[in-house]
């Protein structure tokens, strides 16, 4: 299972044309414009926040993970 898949609510269409566009990691979303994103059919303000929230835990997790050893 991929990041993507782990997102509640993202249409898979949506998941389609981000993996196309290798947008595939919470590093990589990020980097991304909210006007790309927008762009992505299935992805509107709501999805938006949905996305940049699941983003942003998943590199807290990570730097989290990271300290503990």
């Amino acid at each position: 299972m991929d990041f993507l898949t782990n997102i509640e609510h993202l249409p898979i269409g949506a998941r389609k044309v981000l993996r196309e566009r290798k947008l595939v990691l919470p590093t990589s979303l990020m980097q991304a414009s909210d006007h790309e994103l927008l762009g992505i059919k299935g992805i509107g303000p709501i999805k938006l926040r949905i996305l940049r929230r699941a983003c942003a835990a998943a590199l807290k997790s990570e730097a989290t993970s990271a300290k503990a050893f």
